[in-house]
């Protein structure tokens, strides 16, 4: 089992070694700098010779470039702040919805209520202008709802509007399948549309978990969706289950559903939290740990049977270890909605976070006499250190190893559990301290299998 010991700040003459922590495993040591989010694996004497203030001139070097350790005198390494400079845009197209899952937080409407034509155009083409400001920099867009195929014309437009504008854009949508039909598949196939479609597991957990608005089974309809996307030559889709208190004895189960039956390699597997009414289906902190053992696990098993799967969340701490990789405005380097991320719904009210649809968090609109400037709204909320943005109390974070990448996790979910954005996300932190040490195992000891979920 992995082990931590704490290398306190140390001063060998005129070099400085930062806090640091390593991590023990059978094969080997990892060292991180938790206020750098830089790592270096080592064998087991180099750590022990640091943790004593041995240090070679070649281990000073190494420690020197990954702002381990820095020389008196040197210009020192500094923590860059988090800019204004939004890439990433969700478009809320609709809040209908053709399902009735048992875990929703949403307020879905079944109303005709829906984004307007000039509202859609106003929104896109202000991103556009947002782009081509930034020297025609790459943004992704995910079109999202409600049920997004629900309006599969407007997803047609979006890319239109975008291919007129000469914008270069990822665009992605996240449907329940269910109205994938051949017609739609074809269409996300020749617009390059990325697809997450999300399925619970086997027919009777996503019978039970995503019925039909009036009751009935939704399985066979995103199985047809499934076929369809594959006969269009869409294949590189991923799948994203929510695993809840009902299903958490089936995790095994429901992988292998995924994997060998209907053959999804590209998997995102989120757990229930504790959210509004529907309190019964979240998953107790303190069953984090049993998830994530069964959930490596069973992937380790199917990765030995010849299956190369790739889970999102896994996939992203190691990214975060091996190349600090700052990709994902979540879970990269904490909470960067509103600074990467911008949400703007069927109204045209921009916020930060597409989770946070409520009035104290609107940072703007779209105006209807000229483009929307993204950069100034966010500048605008955050300089004022309240609402989203607010300061949070993290101050013992700090003392974490993976504050680097975490900072109090997930702004959203720390508000609909604890009614503020400032306080710590409890599920979030405990995941990360759960998850993190097992994939640094993972790494130092089994690093072909760790290299296979990347």
């Amino acid at each position: 089992m992995i082990r931590e010991e704490r290398t306190v700040k140390k001063d060998l003459g005129d070099l400085h070694i930062a806090d640091l922590s390593v991590f023990y495993a059978e094969k080997g040591c990892m060292i991180i700098n938790p206020s750098s989010g830089t790592t270096l694996c080592v064998e087991k004497k180099v750590a022990d010779d640091l943790a004593e203030g041995k240090i070679s001139d070649d281990l000073a070097f190494v420690l020197t470039q990954r702002a381990m350790a820095e020389y008196e005198g040197a210009r020192p390494v500094r923590e860059e702040a988090l800019e204004a400079n939004p890439s990433f845009f969700l478009i809320d197209i609709t809040k209908s919805c053709n399902l009735n899952c048992v875990y929703c937080f949403r307020e879905l409407s079944r109303s005709s209520h829906q984004m307007t034509d000039e509202m859609l155009d106003r929104i896109v083409n202000s991103i556009s202008d947002h782009a081509l400001r930034n020297s025609g920099q790459m943004i992704g867009v995910q079109v999202w709802g409600g049920e997004p195929l629900l309006r599969a014309d407007r997803i047609k437009r979006i890319k239109q509007i975008f291919n007129e504008r000469k914008v270069t854009v990822d665009l992605s949508i996240e449907t329940n399948g269910t109205l994938i039909t051949d017609e739609i598949a074809v269409m996300l196939k020749e617009n390059d549309i990325r697809v997450g479609i999300s399925i619970d597991g086997d027919a009777f957990i996503q019978n039970r978990q995503r019925p039909f608005a009036d009751g009935t089974d939704s399985y066979n309809s995103v199985l047809r969706g499934i076929k369809a996307l594959k006969d269009a030559g869409v294949e590189d889709f991923g799948t994203i289950t929510v695993v809840t208190s009902h299903t958490l004895d089936r995790i095994e189960d429901i992988l292998d559903h995924m994997v060998k039956e209907l053959k999804i390699l590209h998997l995102k597997f989120n757990i229930m939290r504790e959210i509004g009414e529907n309190r019964t289906f979240s998953i107790s902190e303190d069953r984090i740990g049993e998830y994530l053992d069964r959930l490596i696990r069973k992937i380790k098993e199917l990765y030995d049977e010849g299956y190369s799967v790739s889970e999102s969340n896994i996939r992203q701490k190691i990214r975060n270890l091996l190349i600090r990789a700052n990709d994902n405005i979540c879970d990269a380097r904490g909470c960067q909605g509103g600074y990467r991320m911008i949400s703007v719904d069927a109204d045209g009210k921009v916020y930060p976070c597409e989770l946070t649809d409520v009035e104290e968090f609107v940072i703007g609109d779209i105006p209807v006499d000229k483009d929307a400037d993204f950069d100034k709204m966010v500048e605008d909320a955050s300089n004022k250190k309240e609402g989203y943005f607010a300061e949070r109390d993290n101050a013992e974070c700090r003392d974490c190893p993976w504050w680097y990448y975490c900072r109090g996790g997930c702004r959203s979910a720390a508000y609909f559990k604890l009614g503020s954005v400032r306080p710590v996300d409890p599920v979030t932190c405990r995941f990360n301290k759960e998850l993190y040490p097992r994939i640094v195992e993972l790494i130092l000891d089994e690093p072909e299998f760790a290299s296979s979920m990347m």
